[in-house]
């Protein structure tokens, strides 16, 4: 036996399924959207050897010595692959895996570096930085 339901209830459950649906899409946070575009301009800053914008971001940016500044000159980037990000439930801090390809001009050896970096949000400079060192770019 077919049941039938009254074309009312199945427009009521339809609508609620509809207007449910939208508005939890818009409430995604700020602070997400924000970490994603941190995100992006850290990794544009990576695989376009910024390597002082990229530290800009850093809570305690690193010193970097003459030596290794020199080295870092001759990285090429040629994949930056997020693996993994975990965002906190209060949108306050952030996990990521990135796999970072890369070589050297003067070596035909690719070498692949795991980043684990942690992301915290700074609500003082409403920005996302990132608590974690610098990649650690084998040299050989």
């Amino acid at each position: 036996m077919i049941k039938k339901y009254s074309p009312n209830l199945l427009l009521l459950l339809f609508s609620s399924f509809s207007v449910f649906n939208l508005t939890s899409c818009a409430f995604t946070p700020e602070a997400l959207k924000s970490l994603d575009n941190t995100l992006v301009a850290y990794e544009r800053a990576i695989r376009w050897r910024n390597f002082n914008g990229a530290r800009a971001l850093q809570v305690k940016p690193m010193k970097v010595s003459d030596f290794k500044r020199q080295r870092l000159k001759n990285l090429r980037v040629t994949s930056y692959r997020t693996i993994e990000k975990i965002v906190s439930p209060d949108y306050s801090k952030a996990k990521l895996l990135v796999d970072i390809r890369y070589y050297y001009d003067n070596a035909a050896i690719e070498r692949v570096l795991t980043d684990r970096q942690v992301w915290v949000y700074d609500k003082a400079h409403d920005r996302w930085r990132l608590d974690s060192p610098f990649p650690d770019f084998k040299f050989h």
